[in-house]
């Protein structure tokens, strides 16, 4: 868990992009942030989202060089918002490339 806060809203939404820029495979199981203590799924590609949604081991592959943009929303919406608690979970592992 990482605390990214404070935190400014695009189009009514948190985005954030997670990129290999090493050379590595990175395994991605989940991906969430917590909005003042509630949990925010991503938004995304559905099947991008479905990845990273649960820790079950089906995870997101992201090779180097390649990148992925989540959007997240909450009901109520960030509209005009300065969030001071977010914090971003992700698990997951990853494996250099020989």
């Amino acid at each position: 868990m990482s605390c990214i806060g404070p935190v400014r809203t695009v189009d009514d939404a948190i985005i954030l992009r997670v990129s290999e820029e090493r050379e590595e495979i990175a395994f991605l199981d989940q991906f969430y942030l917590v909005v003042d203590g509630v949990k925010v799924v991503a938004e995304s590609d559905p099947q991008v989202a479905a990845k990273v949604a649960e820790k079950d081991q089906d995870y997101l592959i992201i090779t180097s060089g390649e990148s992925y943009e989540f959007r997240f929303r909450r009901r109520g919406s960030f509209v005009g918002e300065e969030l001071a608690d977010v914090l971003v979970v992700a698990s997951g592992f990853y494996v250099p490339l020989e």
